[in-house]
């Protein structure tokens, strides 16, 4: 029987890895913890990830052409789906948002979260009474259902958005998207089951769910879905990736590595399997192989090596020493990936750190001339002038970020995040000459 609650990301998390094994740059406040530590064979969380840093760069339009290629060669992943519907609305391109969730309505097994994302949609783009037309009959609909399928967790939850929603009277907070992982177990399940019902002799559509159940720390359906992989084709899928993962959770970290070692050999271009072992070694505190399976892992990732593994590698080189490889690891991966925010940042702070401030001022401005949202990399560039010693410069850089805010339309100039850049700048100008 396949279990159908939702593990919390976190429980997931501390029960398959081990702090140990989560790198210091994931455990960042923001930072995604999950992308960092968790599975991510499937090209989908690789999408994932570099969407959400496309779109936290200010590249909205290209973080959402990235998804919608994926979303064709992969599939109507819910959770790809939902991010594109996240950066779409908080764009403001309400309508292509719209448009997507009613497209998946139309097609999931289970409709009922998406006629909730629409009616949250709706009231973020200020279409009240549409929304609370929308909420009005979930409402009904879910009042109908039969007394089981009413019971159900994910049902119940929407039963309760829909009657907060409809209580708050017009009064609906249009901030944000209402996006929760819980709703989405079922659908991404579901999505799977579909294709394994549709073609069961597919190995891959096994391989696939194992790695989700992995994922969600749901071991032992995880190996039965390994099982039936290799039942269909033997020694084709790295199954032994998926145990040796399961192995290290049980504590045995002597097994988990021979696995690994044997899927090394089978499939050396292994990215998780790479890095998974070198997080091993780094355990037995084996710099020098782990380096090599980080540096493998990256190669073997051409242009979508994971943020995180650049970063445990840029962490590993300067632990022992070699910042001229970190910094140039990071410099190539900026040249391949474009100029993903987190990779730029530490590029900024390591070139700081060498008193290269210089550098970093100039990577700083290119950055801002080349991009719709530059206010991070104008407080940046305040940030690395104090840093420099350079007072009079940083002020000036503070007061033309606080220009640049007043000048920005009231409804972008009241955004959370543009608020907490003019708190930023009105503090470093009160705090000094």
């Amino acid at each position: 029987m396949i279990p159908v609650g939702f593990r919390g990301g976190l429980l997931a998390l501390a029960t398959l890895t081990g702090t140990a094994l989560i790198p210091s740059y994931a455990q960042t406040p923001g930072s995604s913890v999950i992308l960092a530590v968790l599975p991510n064979t499937q090209e989908a969380d690789e999408v994932l990830e570099k969407a959400e840093a496309l779109a936290a760069g200010g590249r909205e339009d290209d973080a959402v052409i990235l998804l919608d290629d994926a979303i064709k060669r992969l599939g109507e992943l819910p959770r790809l789906v939902t991010k594109a519907v996240e950066i779409e609305a908080k764009a403001g391109h309400f309508d292509a948002a719209l448009a997507r969730v009613a497209a998946m309505q139309g097609k999931a097994p289970h409709p009922e979260p998406w006629t909730a994302k629409s009616a949250e949609l709706l009231a973020q783009a200020n279409r009240i009474e549409e929304s609370r037309a929308v909420w009005q009959s979930l409402d009904l609909h879910l009042k109908n259902l039969p007394g089981s399928e009413r019971e159900s967790p994910s049902i119940r939850l929407l039963a309760e958005k829909a009657e907060k929603a409809l209580k708050m009277d017009g009064k609906i907070d249009r901030r944000n998207v209402w996006i929760h992982p819980e709703d989405l177990y079922e659908e991404e399940v579901a999505f799977m089951n579909k294709n394994i019902s549709a073609n069961p002799s597919d190995a891959s559509n096994w391989n696939q769910r194992s790695l989700f159940f992995l994922g969600n720390g749901q071991f032992e359906q995880s190996l039965l879905d390994c099982d039936e992989t290799d039942r269909l084709a033997p020694r084709k899928f790295p199954t032994n990736y998926v145990r040796s993962r399961i192995l290290f959770a049980k504590g045995d970290l002597a097994k988990s590595r021979e696995l690994l070692d044997e899927l090394l050999t089978a499939f050396p271009d292994h990215v998780e399997g790479r890095i998974t072992r070198a997080r091993l070694f780094m355990q037995d505190k084996l710099t020098g192989p782990a380096l090599d399976d980080f540096r493998a892992a990256l190669d073997a990732s051409g242009g979508k090596a994971d943020v995180a593994l650049v970063m445990e590698t840029v962490d590993l080189l300067v632990s022992i020493d070699e910042r001229d490889e970190a910094l140039k690891t990071l410099d190539q991966q900026i040249s391949i990936q474009g100029d993903l925010p987190p990779l730029l940042t530490r590029a900024l702070e390591m070139e700081a750190a060498a008193g290269k401030f210089d550098a970093a001022v100039s990577r700083v401005d290119a950055i801002a001339k080349n991009t719709p949202q530059p206010e991070l990399w104008m407080a940046k560039r305040a940030e690395l002038l104090t840093q420099a010693g350079r007072k009079a410069d940083a002020r000036a850089a503070w007061e033309t970020l606080l220009s640049h805010l007043d000048s920005l339309p009231n409804l972008k100039r009241g955004q959370p995040a543009m608020l907490e850049f003019a708190d930023q700048a009105k503090k470093a100008l009160n705090a000094g000459p």
